[in-house]
């Protein structure tokens, strides 16, 4: 899930195909960073992405996968721009078992995923703000990473999580942001 914090009020001053070109220019090349590092791109919200480790075969640490795709959207986002301002991003990842499926009714469906781990990741993006960090990850996300993907790392304890209680999260030293991304990292799916 990415959400640029600045869209509405840039959004508010172009016309309505700018606003489309330039939300595409981005989330094209967000895509082609995500698929690069294994992600499954569940949806765009706006201008936000939710993408998913694990529903496909994979050969490796999935935390780590989604770390690296998670820093290089952070670097590729600041070469872009929406609006004339530059796009700057907030991800959060968060591991867990989720739902992949078809969702809806007999008139609309459409695939998604669903679960705690997807409620958790979209909090700790909302966290990048509140800590002006970049990068927010789950207590259980950063217990599978291996110690080469747990560099630049700062602990935070005691997070009031809404809907969570109190979390223990770890933020990677930066800049506050201003656009969102909420990554999912998958330990297991069920359909």
């Amino acid at each position: 899930m990415s959400d640029v914090r600045s869209f509405t009020d840039l959004s508010a001053k172009m016309a309505p195909s700018d606003i489309g070109d330039q939300i595409s220019s981005y989330l094209d090349r967000m895509v082609e960073i995500l698929y690069r590092h294994g992600a499954f791109v569940d949806k765009f919200i706006g201008d936000a992405i939710l993408a998913v480790w694990g529903l496909m075969p994979h050969d490796g640490n999935l935390g780590a996968r989604a770390v690296a795709c998670a820093e290089e959207m952070l670097a590729a986002s600041g070469t872009l721009s929406f609006g004339g301002e530059t796009i700057r991003t907030g991800i959060g990842l968060a591991s867990g078992t989720v739902f992949a499926g078809n969702v809806g009714s007999d008139r609309k469906r459409q695939f998604t995923v669903l679960g705690p781990a997807v409620n958790l990741a979209a909090r700790l993006e909302s966290e990048t703000k509140l800590l002006e960090r970049d990068l927010v990850i789950s207590r259980e996300l950063y217990a599978d990473l291996p110690e080469s993907s747990r560099q630049g790392f700062e602990i935070y304890e005691g997070r009031a999580i809404k809907g969570f209680g109190a979390q223990t999260v770890y933020a990677r030293s930066g800049p506050a942001t201003d656009a969102n991304q909420v990554l999912v990292v998958g330990k297991e799916v069920s359909k």
